[in-house]
């Protein structure tokens, strides 16, 4: 569920930003997700790692436990007019976790990712708005001057500054604070219920791919302090530092105590999937703003040392993000957010997921929808198994592929996409067309005058390949913020930057900014 706050038509003018901020007493809660991926080899001595900042990497014997939060999420300019989203109770996406990772270390992982994917979202639309607003000379700060450190590490009001890179910034108020916790039934102990149907540890091998009590495991390794056993050969691996999660935040930010007055949750079935992102997956808090589900198709190749399949994509899905390009505002490029896909080889039995690991950077868009995908730069997971083999090896997409986006017909294509493993073991080139469930809309502001004074009156025009509603919201930094289709802002003489959100039922959001000059009104 989605709650929203209710906003006036228009607002009091306010020029002092800083001033609206420290009169801001809101206890905004916000949530995230974690886009985390396998590492190479097994490190057993980290079965009690899940924390860290997103995204985590970890070995093959990682499950996905479930987050579940409760949050709110705002940019303001002033205390009465936020422009804010909540939810209650709701699924985030999994984070992932070792297997011997008891429950507190779990719902701090959370909490660390919630702030993570959030933060990730606030910058998204900052970016779009600094790049819109300076035109062809392009922002003037890195990332247009979004500070990030500053969202993840208080739960705080905070000013964010919008660096154009001419003239004084522009300033508005933003604040991400979470309350999360794992989902996955527990036991008394702080280990995680579904260990109890375990008959060895994931993806492990040797004794420890069949522990006739992985309860007992885990507890030994607890107790002991041990580090796992060191003559492991696949032992390695880095970790990830810890995440300052905003403790500072009032309002019970906290613990693993479900206070969002729901139901208690389900019990532990099935045991967690592997770790990796689905597409079709799609959860409120960071959602995607375009996405859909590769169709069935066949002539896919498949191999594992040195052997190869012809295979057929059963599962997994695509999301992506369009930004207005470096310099060049009224073009497009492309982000690739999330990608997976499942491929199975029927006769042989060898089955092999692909996972995005990294954000592979921006890439421009034709006017007929055409994109190129460098050689090299999608960094994905290879997780396969047969015959009871199971292992995770990094990859690398070796060949420019080439992609093509068609809204009319809501069909995204990449085409040439291979992934070949560092040491050459194991590749992937697969066949993908996936069928697009939901498009970002396309918004512009359109300026005109009040024939009666000479005011200005913005407009939003929209569109949404989807056909979905639309909602609009307007913040003009330093003044307030408005809601609905049409504004008239009473304004002083200046230049103001006029930002509009267009929310689809999905929440993909488009994003339009420009100045707006007032002039003097001649007696």
């Amino acid at each position: 569920m989605l709650a929203e706050r209710s906003m006036p038509s228009e607002s009091t003018p306010q020029r002092d930003p800083l001033r609206a901020l420290r009169r801001a007493t809101l206890l905004l809660i916000a949530i995230g997700s974690c886009e985390a991926g396998p590492s190479v080899g097994l490190d057993f001595s980290k079965h009690d790692r899940c924390t860290g900042a997103s995204p985590q990497d970890v070995d093959a014997s990682a499950s996905e436990i479930q987050c579940r939060t409760t949050y709110i999420f705002s940019t303001t300019v002033d205390e009465a007019m936020p422009i804010s989203e909540e939810g209650m109770n709701v699924l985030g996406e999994p984070t992932c976790c070792e297997v011997c990772t008891l429950s507190d270390t779990a719902d701090d992982a959370c909490k660390a990712t919630c702030k993570y994917e959030l933060c990730s979202r606030a910058k998204d639309a900052h970016i779009m708005v600094g790049q819109q607003l300076s035109g062809l000379s392009g922002c003037g700060l890195v990332d247009c001057g979004f500070d990030f450190d500053t969202c993840m590490t208080t739960n705080a009001l905070h000013v964010q500054s919008i660096n154009t890179g001419e003239g004084l910034p522009e300033f508005y108020g933003l604040q991400a604070s979470c309350f999360a916790h794992a989902d996955d039934s527990t036991r008394a102990d702080g280990l995680f219920a579904y260990l109890e149907d375990l008959d060895g540890i994931p993806g492990a091998s040797g004794s420890l791919a069949d522990v006739e009590d992985v309860v007992a495991y885990c507890l030994d390794l607890h107790a002991s302090g041990a580090t796992g056993p060191a003559e492991d050969p696949t032992a390695g691996g880095g970790s990830t530092p810890p995440l300052d999660d905003g403790a500072d935040s009032t309002g019970g930010l906290g613990g693993s105590t479900d206070t969002s007055g729901e139901a208690p949750s389900p019990g532990r079935g099935t045991t967690p999937a592997p770790c990796g992102p689905y597409a079709r997956e799609r959860f409120w808090v960071r959602p995607s703003n375009n996405f859909g589900t590769w169709n069935v198709v066949d002539g896919s190749l498949i191999g594992i040392d040195a052997a190869t399949h012809e295979a057929r994509v059963i599962d997994g899905g695509i999301s992506y993000t369009v930004f207005p390009c470096t310099g060049a505002p009224r073009a497009d490029c492309i982000r690739l957010d999330r990608l997976s896909v499942h491929l199975t080889e029927v006769d042989s039995g060898l089955v092999i997921r692909l996972s995005l690991l990294d954000d592979p950077g921006l890439m421009p868009v034709t006017d007929q929808g055409h994109f190129d995908v460098p050689a090299g730069a999608l960094r994905l997971a290879i997780r396969y198994e047969q015959e009871d083999r199971q292992r995770v090896v990094i990859a690398r997409s070796s060949e420019r592929a080439r992609g093509h986006i068609d809204t009319r017909t809501r069909t995204l294509r990449l085409e040439a996409l291979d992934a070949t493993s560092e040491h050459g073991d194991a590749l992937a080139i697969p066949s993908l067309e996936a069928s697009l469930s939901n498009t970002q809309p396309r918004t512009e502001i359109i300026e005109s005058r009040d024939a009666r004074d000479g005011s200005s009156v913005l407009v939003a025009r929209s569109s949404d390949a989807d056909g979905d509603p639309i909602v609009h919201r307007w913040m003009i930094p330093g003044v307030g913020t408005w809601r609905g289709d049409t504004i008239a802002p009473s304004l002083p003489p200046g230049r103001y930057a006029v930002i509009l959100y267009a929310d689809d039922v999905h929440r993909a959001r488009g994003i339009a900014a420009q100045w707006l000059e007032v002039s003097p009104k001649t007696p």
